[in-house]
């Protein structure tokens, strides 16, 4: 019988090998099997876990369902849930103007079909945290003091752990690329990790590279993996009609020095002097510039027993700031998948194994407090203003109220939270999410303000604005509301219009 289209598919040669494409075929799978249980031979050190790397592991989940489930989101994770929430064909059409790939979105599609309210983005970030704790705690050949040193650390516990962010994904799925790596899935898993994100993207370019070093050449999964990042190039290639979100101000030699300091939080992921910790809130400008230059050091020297690890590390870390160069800033999400990857080529260095370096041990205990520290702030204070301000709202019957957003990127928080859209005043429309690059949103001039308030409020004779500025130019608009930016820093405040017309009229939609 001949091959089905899965066999043939996997039928190319495999470190120089070659048989027939079904024997193949099932070898392979096989293979992908028994390491998809979780390899066993990983050496002594996997095996003494016992109680206490089981009770390391219980711990770290429950404190992780803990936090997500408390999570106040942000406007990007509110964003992607709405365009989410859209038909298909439109959240492709929409991904034009966003700069990533589908993949998480169409995970939170799925969310979606299970329930409709904001608590998709809970349940799906929790199914992506547990499943990158698993894979490291079943899959990796690190003592369970390791292992908890990484699940604890600032990205993989907090920023990739918590946040609702496609970049979860991506740090689960390269998890699973480097557990699986023996398998002809890994391929797949690559084409996978090249559809979360343009970041995400040139990871799995140097994971290609790293799987070819290591003798697994495959024509079928180079097909695979080049197929995948088509798609990825495909749903994030510009709109035609895009203008670019953040300009290169100062050229590329600033913006380098930008993703530098930004770099630095993979160090401090908060400045050590404030009580509480800030989320992105970088150090002053020299100190954070040179702590930024410290993360690919640090990778280099504890991965210097393998000059090949080296080149891998530093050459991932060219393509973040060459993004940041050509495309636009490199932020702390970014630079973390950095050190995913500095965690996933001291995986490999185990299996062969390669004892921790003390620079290493460093990194890793410099990670773990920050994420310790983030976690115990999370616990005491919320994230954003999100659901704090939609339970305000509620309590006050405003729900059905007309409510307008400056600027508008506001409005996404009523869209995801309550269900309806705001009238954005910078483009003069009602909205329920943002195109961000598009018809970029200027700041308005005071004497502006207040005419398009005065405009808003007579064609719904009154309303409601939610903005973040605590003054407005305008006598007629009473503060009602105000609420503390949490550790995303930006408070919001609530404005009652006064009356301004006889009779409401519907405004554009800008949807």
């Amino acid at each position: 019988m001949a091959p089905g289209p899965a066999a043939a598919m996997l039928s190319g040669r495999v470190g120089g090998a070659s048989k027939a494409p079904l024997a193949k075929c099932t070898r392979w799978t096989a293979g992908a099997l028994a390491t998809m249980k979780f390899r066993s031979d990983l050496g002594p050190a996997a095996r003494r876990d016992g109680g206490w790397g089981a009770a390391a592991f219980a711990g770290l989940a429950v404190l992780e369902l803990l936090l997500v489930f408390m999570h106040s989101p942000w406007r990007d994770e509110e964003q992607a849930l709405l365009i989410a929430q859209q038909p298909v064909r439109a959240l492709f059409d929409l991904l034009h103007y966003e700069g990533h790939p589908a993949l998480w979105y169409l995970l939170l599609k799925a969310g979606t079909a299970v329930t409709s309210s904001p608590m998709a983005l809970p349940f799906v970030q929790a199914a992506v945290s547990l499943g990158t704790l698993t894979v490291l705690w079943r899959a990796s050949p690190f003592t369970w003091p390791v292992k908890l040193l990484i699940g604890a650390g600032y990205f993989v516990l907090f920023e990739y752990g918590v946040i609702a962010r496609s970049y979860g994904l991506g740090a689960l799925l390269f998890f699973t690329f480097v557990a699986l790596r023996r398998s002809p899935w890994a391929w797949v898993v690559l084409a996978l990790l090249a559809n979360v994100a343009l970041h995400t993207a040139i990871l799995a370019g140097i994971c290609a590279v790293w799987l070819i070093s290591e003798g697994r050449w495959s024509r079928a999964g180079a097909a695979t993996l080049a197929a995948g990042g088509l798609i990825s190039l495909a749903t994030l290639w510009p709109a035609a009609d895009l203008v670019r979100a953040l300009p290169l101000e100062g050229g590329w030699f600033a913006q380098l020095l930008v993703a530098l300091s930004w770099n630095s939080l993979s160090i401090l992921p908060a400045w050590p002097i404030d009580a509480t910790p800030g989320w992105s809130t970088r150090t002053p400008a020299l100190a954070s510039i040179t702590l930024g230059a410290l993360p690919p050091l640090l990778g280099a020297v504890a991965l210097r027993r393998n000059r090949l690890h080296v080149l891998l590390f530093l050459a991932f870390y060219a393509g973040l700031f060459a993004v940041s160069a050509l495309v636009y800033t490199s932020f702390p999400r970014h630079f973390g998948l950095a050190a995913m990857l500095f965690i996933g080529l001291l995986w490999a260095q185990a299996e062969a194994g390669e004892r921790l370096h003390p620079t290493a041990w460093a990194w890793l205990g410099i990670m773990a407090v920050g994420g310790a520290w983030f976690a115990a702030s999370a616990l005491v204070q919320p994230f954003s203003n999100a659901r704090q301000l939609a339970a305000w709202i509620r309590s006050q019957g405003l729900e059905d109220q007309p409510w307008a957003s400056m600027p508008g990127y506001h409005g996404l928080t009523l869209a995801a939270q309550l269900g309806r859209p705001s009238y954005n005043l910078q483009k003069g429309c009602r909205d329920t999410f943002q195109r961000w690059d598009y018809n970029p949103e200027a700041p308005m001039s005071d004497a502006d303000l207040a005419a398009r308030l005065g405009a808003f409020s007579q064609a719904v004779n009154g309303g409601y604005l939610l903005t973040d500025r605590p003054r407005l130019p305008v006598t007629d608009a009473t503060k009602v509301a105000g609420f503390a930016g949490g550790m995303f820093g930006q408070p919001l405040y609530v404005y009652r219009l006064a009356p301004g017309g006889p009779e409401r009229r519907p405004p554009p939609d800008c949807r």
